[in-house]
């Protein structure tokens, strides 16, 4: 799955986002991002080469979750 840009992830498309467009999806800071993935709390997070990355889909069903709607 490829690396998307922030406006395409916003825009509904499929594919991976760094910790800093993961952050900017959910309205958060990359810091807050880290602190999540550190305690456990945040979306989950997966490495590759290196880098953190997130796949848009565990973005939204993470900010389901949290609204309550689970849908």
């Amino acid at each position: 799955m490829p690396n998307i840009p922030y406006d395409a992830a916003a825009a509904g498309a499929e594919g991976r986002l760094n910790r800093t467009d993961a952050g900017r999806y959910l309205g958060v800071t990359s810091k807050t991002m880290a602190e999540w993935k550190r305690t456990g709390n945040g979306p989950p997070s997966h490495k590759l080469g290196g880098q953190c990355f997130y796949y848009t889909d565990d973005l939204r069903a993470f900010v389901r979750e949290r609204s309550g709607r689970g849908d």
